[in-house]
């Protein structure tokens, strides 16, 4: 909303079906601006960023069967399912922090949601905020858990290439 402010334009607000989706969005002219997006070799062919805005901690919402769970250690089990959203960067964390639990990529975050509800998931992994968020709605999802070591990435704003600079240096600045 800020930035829409201040650049002395309508906000808009489009639901693009998930992080998988984000880069043809901006792609497509269907969004200008992308918030929260990591800087990966792949989306830099496509787009462009403006960054970091901030560090992105990444969270767990535990279900009654990863109750109490305190690092990521305990998590790397194969019997602990954790579910995440496709086409962000849980999935590499994930990949990295628990190379031996179960993991269940899923569309969007109410998919994730459900599967938590659905007892299909262990956990759910995501950003802070989005898992704050979650149980903000729902607190009868599970508990918070912030697992040790925290793990963190640089969260930056993409946006479609233009050979004009202006918006990425103003982004970059705002």
């Amino acid at each position: 909303k800020d930035l829409a402010t201040t650049l002395g334009v309508e906000l808009e607000l489009v639901d693009v079906g998930g992080w998988g989706q984000v880069v043809l969005a901006l792609q497509a002219n269907k969004t200008d601006v992308q918030f929260s997006l990591q800087a990966t070799p792949v989306r830099a062919k496509a787009i462009v960023f403006a960054g970091p805005i901030r560090q992105d901690v990444y969270a767990l919402i535990n279900g009654p069967t990863a109750a109490g769970f305190k690092t990521w250690q305990q998590y790397n089990r194969p019997e602990v399912k954790i579910a995440y959203q496709v086409g962000g960067a849980s999935e590499t964390i994930l990949r990295k922090l628990v190379p031996n639990a179960t993991l269940l990529g899923l569309k969007n975050v109410s998919d994730v949601v459900l599967s938590l509800q659905a007892k299909q998931a262990d956990a759910a992994v995501s950003t802070t905020l989005v898992v704050l968020s979650q149980l903000q709605k729902d607190q009868s999802l599970g508990e918070f858990s912030l697992p040790t070591p925290e793990f963190a990435l640089p969260a930056y704003v993409g946006m479609r290439p233009d050979s004009d600079p202006r918006m990425k240096e103003f982004v970059g600045k705002w």
